[in-house]
């Protein structure tokens, strides 16, 4: 596994990491278990794989079990474009989540790490 240090991120440039925040609200909690379950593995792929993905973490609602948010973190956007989103286990992830119909209304925004602060 490869390790990831805080102070490598944004060495090549002067914006932070690429950040993307997701909010998903599911119709069925059957639905958004299934979503977690399809995301395991390819969560731990990520972690073992792509060194430039630096977080990739789903949290579940306090209030709401129908609600989750996803949140990815990379050194920079094309990390995300074109390693990640190009993966075999990232297709494989899509074509599962579409095959069982789950049903989410999904929102999302994109964002560069400020440096002021700490994760």
């Amino acid at each position: 596994m490869t390790k990831r240090k805080a102070d490598e991120v944004g060495d090549e440039t002067s914006k932070g990491a690429f950040v993307l925040l997701l909010t998903m609200q599911f119709e069925e909690e059957d639905h958004i278990k299934q979503f977690v379950k399809f995301f395991e593995p390819l969560a731990e792929y990520c972690k073992e794989h792509e060194p430039n993905t630096l977080s990739y973490e789903i949290s579940l609602s306090d209030k709401d079990p129908l609600r989750l948010m996803l949140l990815e973190r990379y050194r920079c956007k094309e990390d995300m474009i074109e390693v990640h989103q190009k993966s075999e286990p990232f297709a494989l992830f899509k074509k599962q989540i579409t095959e069982a119909g789950l049903k989410r209304k999904t929102e999302g925004h994109s964002y560069y790490e400020t440096k002021a602060g700490y994760m």
